[in-house]
């Protein structure tokens, strides 16, 4: 029942103040382009448990979002959060919005990173590279090796430690050992892993 979302687009759109034709004109456009994501990505998501009040919420916080000119690849993602959040039953408007402060700013690098981490992290390759002595060290302090090796192996990829010291303040990470490497996977992340579900195409995604 996607067509709720759809539907409580055109709400939200309706409260939103229109100055002069010009302005209805982009409004207008912008409310279609959420629509088309919305519709590509949620498909046939059932929306009927969810309290009507949290989707509209949710709705308006996104049409605002892409009326200031958010990327529509953050509002793709956005839209994959929302369909697990559905999924897990765990959708409301302000649990969505936590994430939401956050993925509304990512750029375009930044998503690609956290795209390149997410196939990091799921890759078996990636635990079978650690060296003898590291495994015994994570084995001693109880930490997944993936947590902290992910993040290094993305940052090898793409030569990103700019980007990821760009997104420190995301909480997508924490500080760990510097002598084997400094930050690792937070709960957050992993759990923001986890919602959004679907990630194998993210990496290939253009720039808006």
């Amino acid at each position: 029942m996607s067509g709720l979302l759809v539907a409580c687009i055109s709400d939200a759109a309706s409260l939103i103040g229109v100055p002069t034709e010009m302005a209805k004109h982009f409004l207008q456009r912008r409310q279609k382009e959420l629509q088309e994501i919305i519709l590509q990505e949620v498909r046939d998501g059932d929306f009927s448990r969810v309290n009507q009040d949290d989707i509209l919420s949710i709705v308006y916080r996104l049409l605002n979002d892409i009326n200031e000119g958010v990327g529509k690849n953050n509002i793709r993602l956005l839209a994959r959060l929302i369909l697990g959040m559905n999924n897990k039953e765990q959708l409301s408007s302000s649990r969505f919005h936590h994430f939401n402060t956050i993925l509304s700013e990512l750029s375009y690098e930044q998503i690609q990173f956290l795209a390149e981490i997410v196939k990091a992290y799921k890759d078996p390759m990636t635990s079978i590279a650690i060296s003898k002595q590291h495994r015994e060290l994570f084995g001693i302090i109880k930490l997944a090796p993936a947590d902290v090796f992910a993040v290094k192996k993305a940052v090898s990829k793409t030569k990103g430690s700019a980007v990821l010291l760009s997104l420190l303040g995301t909480g997508f990470f924490e500080t760990f050992n510097p002598d084997i490497y400094p930050y690792k996977l937070s709960v957050l992340f992993k759990e923001f892993m986890d919602l959004v579900g679907i990630w194998d195409d993210v990496a290939k995604w253009e720039r808006d």
